[in-house]
């Protein structure tokens, strides 16, 4: 998968910066996930049928997640409207 192949590399480069609190260099560098993210929940079925697919999915999703987490605390973001 794409995307878990451009997060770990990007893991490799973020824990150097993160030691060095370098927030936005990092949410900089994790922004590239955008595009493997999206193309991952449009394509995959994170809830297959198959426990062991459906665990590993799971898992890549909670590995990004963790990228993320490395900054800021997601959850804590507030949803913003679209412009029309």
């Amino acid at each position: 998968l794409a995307l878990y192949k451009k997060a770990t590399e990007l893991r490799d480069q973020v824990s150097p910066l993160v030691e060095q609190s370098q927030h936005g260099e990092i949410l900089h560098m994790l922004s590239v996930l955008r595009d493997p993210i999206d193309q991952f929940f449009d394509h995959v079925l994170v809830m297959d049928e198959n426990p062991e697919i459906q665990r590993n999915r799971i898992a890549l999703v909670d590995f990004v997640y963790g990228l993320f987490r490395e900054v800021a605390e997601l959850s804590k973001l507030q949803p913003t409207k679209a412009k029309s």
